[in-house]
C-alpha cells in the first residue's frame, strides 16, 4: 500500500487505513535555508512595503486612525477579517459574471489589504518604539512595523502563517474601521 515517486514507496498508515504520501519537489531557490528570504517572499514583501508608503502617503491620516484604533474592538475586527479572507474567492467567482465587478472588487480589496497593512505595522511599530522609550512619525511607525514582520517572517516557518494572520487582520482593520465608524454614527 501507498504510491511509488521517484522509485521509493512511500504511505501513511492509519491503522488500517492507508493513505498515500505525496514529495514535491522545489526547485533550490523556493526552499527556506536560501538566503536571508525565499525569492517569492522577498519580491512580494518588497511590493507591499511600496504599495503600503504609497498609501501611507495618500492617507496617512486614515492610516493614523486605524493604526490607533487596533485595540477597540479586536475581536469584531478579527473575525470581520476571517471572514472577507475566506469568502473573497467565492466573491471574486460571483463577481466575474460581470465584467466590470471584478476588477473593481480586486482593487478594493488590495487596497482594503495594504490599508490594513500599513497601519497594523504602524501599530506594531508604534508598540515596539514605546518599549524602547522612542517616537516617530507613522512612516518611522511603519518602518520598525514592517522590520519586525520581516523578522518574523523569516524566523517563523511556515511563514504563510504570518502571512495569512496579517491579511485576516488588515482586512478586518479597514473594512472594520472605515465602514464600522460610518454604520455606528462616527465619522473617521
Amino acid at each position: 500500500p501507498g504510491s511509488e515517486i521517484g522509485g521509493d514507496s512511500v504511505g501513511i498508515n492509519f491503522g488500517n487505513l492507508d493513505l498515500p504520501r505525496f514529495k514535491i519537489n522545489f526547485p533550490p531557490f523556493m526552499y527556506r535555508g536560501f538566503g536571508f528570504f525565499n525569492f517569492f517572499s522577498n519580491v512580494g514583501f518588497f511590493i507591499f512595503l511600496v504599495f503600503s508608503l504609497l498609501i501611507i502617503t495618500i492617507a496617512g491620516e486614515r492610516v493614523k486612525n486605524i493604526s490607533e484604533s487596533v485595540e477597540d474592538n479586536i475581536i469584531r475586527k478579527l473575525i470581520i477579517g476571517a471572514v472577507l479572507f475566506f469568502c473573497f474567492p467565492i466573491i471574486a467567482i460571483l463577481l466575474a459574471i460581470t465584467i466590470i465587478g471584478l476588477p473593481i472588487a480586486i482593487v478594493f480589496f488590495g487596497i482594503a489589504l495594504l490599508l490594513g497593512f500599513a497601519a497594523f505595522c504602524a501599530y506594531i511599530g508604534r508598540k515596539v518604539l514605546e518599549l524602547l522609550n522612542s517616537t516617530a512619525n507613522i512612516y518611522g511607525e511603519f518602518a520598525v512595523g514592517a522590520i519586525v514582520f520581516a523578522i518574523t517572517m523569516t524566523t517563523v516557518h511556515p511563514s504563510w502563517w504570518i502571512g495569512a494572520a496579517l491579511a485576516i487582520i488588515s482586512l478586518g482593520l479597514a473594512f472594520d474601521t472605515v465602514f464600522g465608524k460610518k454604520v455606528n454614527g462616527v465619522k473617521s
